[in-house]
């Protein structure tokens, strides 16, 4: 048996309630103290304590081996300015994960991944799409806040990401053509799950996608895709996505990736009818709104355009008895950043990147892309945004003291 204690403090002073905390842990140091080849989750318990380090109370946590770091939530309220721990070390431990009522599941049949948090079916991720993955239904507690597809523009749906732009020919997966006038559009293919796990803080995938040419089925690109969904109360959930994509072998001008949302069409600002375009057409009697992170809302600021730089952007309105939203953030390590962030008063809002030509195809560079999803109740305002936003760009301050 060996029992190790590692204490370390955070800064949490400008943290919101149930933010999503980690901290990086030397696991390999530990792995060479401990004289074993391989580390269990079981072996490690957290527990917050007082500045002196005495033990309060034990706290629900995950490791994730592959990145040397632990998570955990913080509770909800006014956060003190630090908050102390200490992360023990018993090889002796025997105990397991918890219930399936208090941690996030993953459950796959087949075609699509159900997300389980609490109980509760949060979301599903419908993998086996014939033309790319996508969220679709992402549940608020007044129903979901996105549509699958719709007659009009069929191509949005749910919560996805996508590559290259409309009417971009074989390698644009904007639209989804069979043939003329926009296609024949590419595709996002799923090859297989790395990593699907539950947990008591995330469930997490790692899925390995191919992008594939819409006139011959020519293999062009190739991603690897991170997502986790948080243990979070059912009012304020996040879905967290990392992307590795290669340098696709394309040589249109849109080399676009788009992280986007199409809201349930009770959601909408204005109807689509006939006789108007998308942006003057009849609001509805309870429209939605737009908002983003610069103070910019739809209609109110329409000479301000449909898109500027911004660090997120939210879409909430009617859903159910109730109102709720969906916030897409934006994260500061990205390239282009802050970009261009657009919405459409019919219901659709995104965030817009571009390849670099400066990462060759064939080699062995990725770009990397974080970005956030944030579910909420009341609107990005009410639901915090911002502060949510900051919790996601800014890593937590940890300092670690000398294991005991």
């Amino acid at each position: 048996m060996v029992v190790k204690n590692i204490p370390f403090v955070v800064e949490t002073a400008n943290r919101t309630s149930n933010s999503v905390m980690f901290a990086t842990i030397p696991f390999n140091a530990i792995l060479h103290s401990l004289g074993t080849d391989s580390l269990e989750e079981r072996w490690f318990t957290l527990f917050e304590t007082d500045w002196k380090g005495n033990f309060k109370h034990q706290v629900p946590m995950q490791c994730d081996f592959s990145s040397n770091k632990i998570y955990w939530i913080l509770p909800s309220g006014q956060q003190p300015r630090a908050r102390f721990y200490t992360l023990r070390i018993d090889t002796s431990s025997k105990t397991d994960t918890v219930s399936s009522d208090g941690k996030v599941e993953v459950k796959d049949d087949g075609k699509v991944l159900k997300f389980i948090v609490g109980g509760d079916e949060f979301a599903v991720y419908r993998y086996s799409d014939e033309w790319k993955p996508f969220f679709h239904p992402v549940n608020s507690p007044y129903g979901s806040v996105t549509r699958g597809r719709g007659v009009e523009h069929p191509h949005q749906h749910g919560l996805w990401i996508t590559y290259g732009g409309e009417g971009t020919g074989p390698t644009g997966m904007w639209s989804e053509q069979t043939g003329p006038p926009l296609g024949p559009n590419g595709r996002m293919v799923h090859k297989c799950f790395r990593i699907l796990k539950s947990g008591p803080i995330f469930a997490h995938v790692v899925e390995e996608l191919d992008y594939v040419r819409g006139d011959n089925g020519a293999k062009f690109g190739h991603e690897i895709r991170d997502i986790k969904v948080y243990n979070l109360p059912s009012d304020q959930r996040i879905i967290d996505f990392h992307l590795a994509i290669a340098p696709p072998d394309d040589m249109t001008i849109n080399r676009r990736i788009a992280f986007s949302v199409r809201v349930a069409d009770s959601m909408r600002i204005t109807k689509l009818t006939k006789g108007y375009g998308i942006e003057n057409a009849p609001r509805l009697e309870r429209p939605g709104k737009i908002i983003n992170s610069e103070g910019w809302m739809q209609y109110r600021d329409r000479q301000r355009g449909n898109s500027m730089p911004a660090k997120w952007i939210d879409f909430s309105g009617p859903v159910g008895n109730g109102w709720a939203g969906i916030t897409l953030m934006d994260h500061p390590t990205n390239i282009d950043y802050p970009s261009n962030i657009g919405g459409r008063a019919y219901g659709c809002v995104g965030i817009h990147k571009k390849y670099p030509s400066t990462i060759p195809v064939g080699g062995r560079a990725f770009l990397e892309l974080k970005f956030r999803a944030y579910v909420h109740v009341g609107d990005g305002e009410e639901a915090n945004s911002d502060g949510k936003w900051n919790d996601f760009a800014k890593a937590p301050v940890v300092v670690i003291g000398d294991p005991l």
